[in-house]
């Protein structure tokens, strides 16, 4: 049997990409694929040849027969995907629509069975992965990955009452050594897998390759080939030969995209995991655009449990989370951070991150979604809790928390100035309260910790402060404000991951106009207090921003420094953000400085020193004063309040935010352009390790009153 081609395929527009890879000539030799993959020990190998299970490659094209004339008889959507990257849960996910009849890796049986690839992958390499199931799966899939491929496109139909096919492909098992066919229409040749991505839509599903060796590395050691990203990468190649230019395998040089080449291969959609996991329902109906079929919402939701009639026979080895699920939701939050990764496993990552970032570069945005709250056709505060937090996305992303639909308010009336403690549903102000009518008021964020509201007495005074700059009188004391608070917590039993919107407006109104001297009684209170703890993995990936037209306003139109209801000029930032399907954006002020972003705080790093805007167009940030105060005392970094502008930004070393609810998180991307390597940097990983020290001593001190 003649040994394994390499497989070259190269980009005719020169593009550079990556440390480690140059993609105006990619190349996936043997050596790039031979990792320990998917090994299987030699005993296994012997009983493949015992039940007679072969592949044969054909590598005479001259031999080789045409390609099938007929045309395909489904519609056919390819998911290539790597491990650990939702991959099952996007299965289950298109079998709930009822038209889309599904297929769990059928290419399987033919990796695990070729001859070739079982000697290259165990040449001299351990075999670090055993899967007891192999024999199942040789008994209840065809070897033959040509013929698979083949029966996929032009097979009998299954299910009549299905639309379309929905294959779940690992792709590497597609990557290897499928029979070459002579195609007609071409002098160049294209093997079985060119043909069937020709004859089907397709797309990539790609995660970080840190979550990947992560999830991965809790099973078995991961290596470059079992994360699949070498083996996305070829297929995305393969699937725009004309737009990227193809090898001649003969000549071995690169043959340039003709035009109307580059028409005829557009390229291959990318869909980002995290996306799929954030942005649920924006990413599917953008996946179903690309690949050309309706979105249903039934996409969005399944039950738990196997899918015996879908799942490969692997399932009960690989899928126990997916079981559990019934919906794409981000990360559990009562996880402690992940630890560092060993120093194998952190080389690995590296190795795969210029794969992941070409690809990345070509990834989708997910459609921005404009209703919420109808879930079941209810408009209440709790449905529109649920259905918010699954699709949420950016600095403030949350999980869903049943326990929200029930909690109780704290509502200070301030006509007959009593404090009580109202059930979520019925918590309401009046449509005459000053709050409604016109913004007016002051409210602050605030963290509970281990039973202890964090940097309370700070938040309360610059509330207070605030509420003086407007001539508005709380009628309460910081003090008492600070019990009603602790009472409302108490009363919903909450410990950690809470976060409390407290808010002050100045009070029922006689009539609806902007003079004060219409207010009826004192100003309302409410503390809204939610089960409600941010999200582990923007912390580590890292924020995308873009700079917005909007500018922060001066002190003689709108005293920044006040943290007040009317932000009007932070939600249309905010929206600009949503259309441009980023998670926040980057406000400049009236000079054309850096200023801050829609709702958290921004940072730089240069030459090791820390950077941040200045104090006269921005919100006085506590949890911004608390992480320079850590950079400086804790840390030894060196900490400036300058002006500084766009170019500096993008040359930064680092990049990040800080907020209330997020605390630190690092900053990938501002206006599309990479920050650094594209991964959280040092400074930033020392200080969310710092400032979390910092969260856990001010909590272990207790509950403290202004």
């Amino acid at each position: 049997m003649a040994a394994r081609r390499g497989v070259t395929v190269g980009r005719a527009d020169g593009l550079q990409t990556g440390s480690a890879i140059s993609y105006d000539t990619v190349k996936f030799s043997q050596n790039a694929q031979r990792g320990s993959g998917d090994t299987m020990a030699r005993t296994k190998l012997s009983e493949a040849k015992k039940r007679k299970i072969k592949v044969e490659v054909n590598e005479e094209v001259e031999e080789s027969e045409s390609c099938p004339d007929d045309q395909p008889k489904h519609k056919i959507i390819n998911c290539w995907s790597g491990p650990r990257s939702l991959s099952t849960s996007l299965m289950y996910s298109f079998h709930n629509r009822g038209d889309a009849e599904c297929f769990d890796e059928p290419l399987y049986a033919h990796y695990l069975s070729d001859e070739i690839g079982m000697n290259e992958a165990n040449d001299g390499l351990k075999d670090s992965l055993p899967r007891p199931y192999v024999d199942m799966v040789l008994d209840k899939q065809n070897a033959d990955g040509g013929k698979v491929l083949d029966e996929l496109l032009y097979g009998d139909r299954n299910e009549s009452s299905r639309e379309f096919r929905f294959v779940k492909h690992m792709a590497k098992h597609a990557t290897r050594y499928i029979p070459r066919r002579k195609h007609n229409s071409t002098e160049f040749e294209y093997d079985r897998l060119m043909d069937y991505l020709e004859g089907s839509e397709n797309f990539i599903l790609v995660r970080h390759p840190e979550d990947i060796v992560r999830s991965f590395g809790a099973v078995a050691t991961p290596t470059l080939e079992e994360t699949c990203l070498p083996s996305q990468l070829e297929i995305f190649m393969k699937h725009a030969p004309g737009r990227y230019g193809m090898v001649n395998h003969t000549t071995k040089k690169l043959v340039p995209p003709t035009v109307e080449h580059r028409k005829q291969y557009p390229p291959m959609p990318v869909v980002l995991s995290e996306d799929l996991r954030d942005n649920p329902e924006g990413t599917l109906r953008a996946l179903c655009k690309a690949v050309n079929i309706d979105f249903k919402p039934e996409m969005l939701k399944w039950k738990a449990g196997p899918r015996p009639e879908i799942d490969g026979c692997w399932a009960p080895w690989w899928y126990k989370t997916t079981h559990e699920s019934t919906c794409f939701a981000p990360p559990r939050q009562d996880k402690p951070p992940p630890p560092p990764l060993s120093e194998d496993l952190q080389a690995l990552v590296d190795e795969c991150m210029p794969y992941y970032q070409f690809l990345k570069s070509h990834a989708m945005k997910p459609d921005v979604i404009e209703r919420r709250g109808e879930d079941d056709g209810r408009n209440d505060a709790a449905t529109t809790s649920r259905t918010l937090s699954t699709t949420h996305a950016g600095t403030h992303a949350y999980a869903a928390d049943p326990r929200n639909d029930s909690v109780l308010i704290g509502m200070r009336d301030g006509v007959t100035d009593t404090f009580s403690l109202v059930p979520r549903k019925d918590a309401k102000v009046s449509v005459f309260d000053s709050g409604f009518v016109l913004g007016d008021g002051v409210w602050e964020g605030i963290r509970l910790h281990d039973g202890v509201l964090m940097y309370v007495d700070e938040h309360v005074k610059r509330l207070y402060q605030g509420a003086k700059a407007i001539d508005m009188e709380i009628g309460v004391t910081q003090a008492g404000l600070i019990k009603m608070m602790y009472e409302t917590v108490d009363a919903n039993q909450m410990k950690s991951g809470v976060h409390i919107r407290l808010m002050v407006t100045r009070g029922l109104k006689s009539t609806p106009y902007q003079n004060p001297t219409f207010t009826v009684g004192k100003p309302t209170i409410v503390i809204a207090a939610e089960h409600k703890a941010a999200a582990e993995a923007p912390k580590v990936r890292g924020m995308r921003l873009m700079t917005t037209h909007v500018r922060r306003g001066a002190p003689d139109v709108q005293d920044p420094a006040w943290n007040s209801h009317s932000k009007l000029n932070c939600i249309a930032a905010c929206i600009q953000a949503n259309k441009a399907g980023v998670d926040e954006s980057l406000m400049l002020d009236p000079h054309g400085f850096v200023a801050t972003c829609n709702s958290v705080h921004f940072f730089i790093v240069v030459d090791g020193v820390v950077l941040t805007s200045r104090r006269k167009n921005i919100l006085h940030g506590i949890t911004r004063d608390n992480v320079m105060r850590i950079a400086r005392g804790t840390l030894g970094l060196e900490v400036r309040e300058d002006d500084f502008t766009l170019t500096a930004v993008y040359s930064a070393e680092e990049c990040f935010v800080t907020g209330s609810f997020a605390g630190v998180l690092p900053v990938r991307e501002v206006d599309g352009r990479q920050i650094g390597d594209g991964k959280r940097g040092p400074v930033v990983k020392r200080l969310q390790e710092a400032y979390v020290r910092e969260v856990n001593a001010v909590a272990s001190r207790g509950r403290r009153r202004a």
